[in-house]
């Protein structure tokens, strides 16, 4: 199978304990975009807190679960909340991830069979479940561990860098 497509976690899945993402890491997702995959990020975290923390490039990011997703630095997908829907928002943070991922997905042609997706806790769930191939991070919370197709390092011993440099990219 060829993938396509690299969707990460930040929190606990690329950042360190110290907030860092480690030089290795980077290096290895630039060589992995360089080589022409699509490179998406997928965090609980703002577009800002998000970009500030990544030092390698991407094509897409999904903020705050999924709330919105920004496609080569513009807004392409938003859910707005209204007084009527927010009994919805518990559901949604739990499954607006993988909404986004298919949305980026879908403009650039890539089938979830196509997808490597890598987390570490809930908010992963979905991800992890419905990708082509699913890894949890050996630090992830136990049921994610439980339902991903493959279990790579942890995310202080550089686990998403080493899986993609030992199984996707070409030598």
């Amino acid at each position: 199978m060829k993938y396509k497509m690299i969707v990460m976690d930040l929190d606990g899945t690329l950042v360190r304990r110290n907030g860092a993402i480690s030089l290795f890491t980077t290096k290895v997702i630039k060589d992995a975009y360089q080589q022409g995959f699509i490179i998406m990020i997928a965090t609980g975290r703002t577009y800002e807190m998000a970009k500030s923390s990544i030092s390698f490039p991407f094509h897409a990011i999904a903020c705050m679960n999924g709330a919105m997703t920004y496609n080569e630095g513009v807004l392409v997908d938003e859910v707005e909340f209204t007084y009527d829907n927010l009994h919805l928002m518990t559901d949604f943070f739990n499954s607006k991830k993988m909404h986004s991922v298919d949305f980026i997905a879908n403009l650039y042609e890539i089938d979830r069979s196509e997808i490597v997706a890598f987390g570490d806790a809930d908010n992963d769930m979905e991800m992890i479940k419905n990708c082509g191939l699913g890894i949890a991070v050996k630090n992830a919370i136990p049921k994610l561990i439980e339902v991903a197709d493959y279990v790579c390092l942890s995310n202080r011993k550089d686990g998403v860098a080493r899986y993609i440099k030992e199984n996707l990219l070409k030598r």
